[in-house]
């Protein structure tokens, strides 16, 4: 094979990887750089240089993952237990007092019912 050949496909795998990549947040995909220099001489093989800018990649990378967060609290109200009780008051009274048009049925008694004997 070319080496146009394996870079297409090469292009094609790291394009799918990439879709793959947004789907998943929890993922990220490390760019690379593709200089000359940064290659061994046969250029199969990162040199002593690429290795080092991958780490610092790496490093930055794995830094913001994993940096605190510095977003202050939540911070609630008290809950005060006598207000609740107040509140269920006033809206039972207003229950009570209020005059629905909706036809109510009749209640049931033990009797009515067919499997209660009497």
């Amino acid at each position: 094979m070319t080496s146009d050949h394996v870079d297409r496909k090469l292009l094609r795998l790291n394009s799918k990887l990439q879709k793959l990549i947004k789907i998943n947040p929890h993922s990220k995909f490390l760019v690379t750089s593709k200089e000359k220099k940064l290659f061994t001489k046969h250029g199969l093989h990162y040199n002593k240089q690429g290795k080092y800018l991958i780490n610092l990649q790496l490093a930055s990378t794995l830094l913001t993952t994993f940096a605190t967060n510095s977003k202050e609290p939540i911070t609630l109200d008290w809950h005060d237990p006598n207000e609740d009780e107040q509140n269920n008051m006033i809206s039972c009274e207003v229950k009570l007092n209020g005059n629905s048009r909706r036809n109510k049925k009749k209640p049931v008694t033990r009797t009515d019912d067919f499997l209660w004997t009497k």
